[in-house]
């Protein structure tokens, strides 16, 4: 009886109900990926990429006061409805400097910069547990996963895209 598959350094492997290891099969680079799911029917996932981004609060907040479109550059309308309920301008610096961080290192994971995808292709709302989720225009079938902290002077999040099952 098979308890698990799993690959290891580009075996396909089966563990036995024994604990017994089985090597099905050692693959090519080529198609590494494509015969993984073939020969050991298990669908697999790959990350696309990761990105980071650190930004200091005091730079965000010098852009606020000197560009008052820089919010509607950076926001989407739904994260907009979310700044503008925080009554704290310190809190709402924090808010804008983490999405902007988020949108910056979720570009970096699709390899494309800002540029190609704009702040407002790229949105972070909240979850039910209030964590973050983002989504972007044209990056429906990928899961994300992101993070964002806070420090007296920083903003940094960190983005994971997974491509779609193989």
């Amino acid at each position: 009886m098979v308890l698990n598959n799993f690959f290891y350094k580009k075996y396909c492997c089966m563990i036995t109900k024994l604990g017994t290891i089985i090597i099905i099969r050692k693959f090519n680079s080529d198609d590494y990926y494509k015969l993984m799911k073939n020969e050991c029917g298990v669908k697999t996932k790959m990350i696309k990429g990761i990105g980071i981004d650190i930004i200091e609060l005091d730079r965000i907040k010098n852009s606020i006061e000197a560009n008052t479109r820089f919010v509607d550059r950076i926001l989407t309308k739904n994260e907009k409805d979310l700044f503008n309920q925080l009554e704290n301008h310190h809190r709402k610096v924090e808010f804008l400097a983490g999405r902007f961080a988020a949108k910056e290192a979720f570009a970096k994971a699709a390899g494309t910069g800002i540029g190609k995808l704009s702040f407002r292709h790229i949105e972070v709302l909240r979850g039910v547990n209030g964590a973050p989720i983002i989504t972007a225009l044209g990056y429906e079938t990928y899961r994300s996963f992101i993070s964002i902290t806070h420090s007296r002077d920083y903003a940094v999040a960190q983005v994971v895209l997974e491509v779609a099952e193989l």
